[in-house]
């Protein structure tokens, strides 16, 4: 059973990294090295669609990120006014953003979380600069962020929620992912947004052991379980497709997932496959419900509405997801047969707001009123 215990959304930081369309023609444009009439009107017309042998693709590989050569400078020079694409991208972030906070009840974390929504929009728009700051100490140089960690653990008591007085090792924060391991006497945490971390470390209710670190990044990836293992999939911070396990030796690689996909929900099956739920790929947020069984990923389903940040858990022959983001927050049961394969999925309501990785837990009706 997955519960991601990190209850708000932060900041996600993307450089595009391809030469974004510009329909503007240049008759200024030098295309040295096209060798056909073809080549030289895509350069000149279209800059995104530039031939590999023209300056686009010979001289600006990943697009216009670091790239010195003079279409970059004019697509993205005096942008806010005359860059058509990035202005529209901004009002669409901005707008959203707008809608967001007017849903939010009196409650800083939700304000903070459509920022942090406004801000990772925003970070797809061409010509946007994503910058860290950096502090000098002695000779070094750190790379910081303005992104807090989370340092409380609380347990649930009846019908209450009690801080405790340990600590983990490592600072987390919204980026960190927790899966309930050995028969939910113990807690694997892993990852933050600081560095890009691919730490991980084991609580077991008093104090925390670090163990293996995964190979790749993987925040907002996801852990759940598969063949009986922790195992992570993609990352928000990299943009990757890359999947693994943890053994006994530590993180072993799993096959890619097709996709880009991170801020999904991850279930683990009685059978030793895995589900992923939802989540995004890129700006897009997604309807999609993947498996990985056997080492081989299926797209075996949709969701009604697409999910995005939400959380999952499997009881009895149906799993339970409630997404976090976007509007309109769809709740959905997906039923299983007994050869867990989908049988139906139902959607099940919506939140009235947002409620980012909210906690879930299986309980008779009515506990606590």
């Amino acid at each position: 059973m997955l519960t991601k215990l990190i209850a708000f959304l932060t900041f996600l930081l993307f450089a595009s990294a391809s030469l974004k369309a510009f329909n503007q023609p240049r008759t200024d444009l030098d295309c040295p090295h096209c060798e056909s009439s073809y080549c030289h009107s895509e350069c000149l017309a279209i800059f995104s669609g530039c031939d590999v042998s023209c300056p686009c693709g010979l001289e600006c590989e990943l697009g216009c990120v670091d790239c010195e050569h003079p279409i970059c400078e004019r697509i993205c020079e005096n942008a806010q006014e005359e860059n058509e694409e990035y202005k529209a991208c901004l009002q669409k972030a901005q707008d959203n953003f707008i809608g967001c906070t007017k849903e939010c009840p009196p409650d800083m974390s939700c304000h903070d979380s459509c920022y942090a929504i406004y801000q990772e929009e925003l970070s797809d728009c061409p010509c946007i600069e994503t910058q860290t700051t950096t502090t000098e100490v002695s000779t070094a140089t750190t790379t910081t962020t303005e992104l807090t960690p989370i340092d409380p653990i609380a347990k649930l008591n009846g019908c209450a929620f009690v801080e405790l007085s340990a600590r983990l090792n490592v600072d987390r924060d919204t980026y960190s992912e927790a899966l309930s391991i050995q028969s939910g006497s113990q807690a694997l945490i892993c990852f933050n947004y600081a560095e890009y971390s691919k730490s991980c470390e084991i609580f077991d209710g008093s104090s925390a052991v670090t163990t293996f670190e995964t190979t790749n990044t993987h925040g907002l990836g996801g852990l759940g379980f598969y063949q009986n293992q922790p195992a992570t999939v993609g990352c928000g911070l990299n943009n990757h497709k890359k999947a693994e396990t943890l053994t006994s030796t530590g993180w072993v690689a799993l096959p890619d997932h097709p996709e880009a996909l991170f801020g999904h929900s991850s279930i683990g099956l009685d059978d030793n496959s895995m589900m992923l739920l939802g989540g995004r790929i890129g700006s897009t947020y997604q309807t999609g419900i993947w498996k990985i069984k056997e080492n081989v990923w299926s797209r075996i389903g949709e969701l009604t509405q697409s999910a995005t940040y939400g959380s999952a858990i499997y009881t009895g022959h149906s799993i339970y997801h409630f997404s976090g983001y976007p509007s309109p927050y769809p709740n959905h049961r997906i039923d299983l047969t007994e050869d867990e394969e989908i049988k139906e999925v139902v959607r099940i309501g919506n939140h009235a707001s947002q409620y980012l990785y909210p906690v879930l837990l299986v309980t008779e009706n009515n506990r606590c009123l």
